[in-house]
């Protein structure tokens, strides 16, 4: 039985405006429906979120511009 697992951390920064801008609704209401697409996909392994589903409550920058996506899965081949 294989372990080892690989992580994938994305961390942006959005320009100029914070998460609850207007203009950043339309990639806010789509993340319910990406994050259920890579929870179903092979090789999905977990994800940081928090009980409500919300990756974006995690934020070590304390920076309301910045968004952190953490990962895990079996494999680097399941991660391309």
């Amino acid at each position: 039985m294989n372990t080892d697992h690989i992580a994938d951390i994305n961390i942006a920064q959005i320009k100029r405006v914070i998460m609850d801008d207007p203009i950043m609704n339309e990639f806010a209401d789509n993340l319910d429906t990406r994050n259920a697409l890579a929870e179903s996909s092979d090789g999905f392994v977990w994800r940081l979120k928090d009980e409500s589903n919300n990756q974006n409550s995690y934020n070590p920058c304390n920076d309301a511009q910045v968004i952190v996506n953490l990962s895990v899965l079996e494999s680097f081949k399941q991660l391309e």
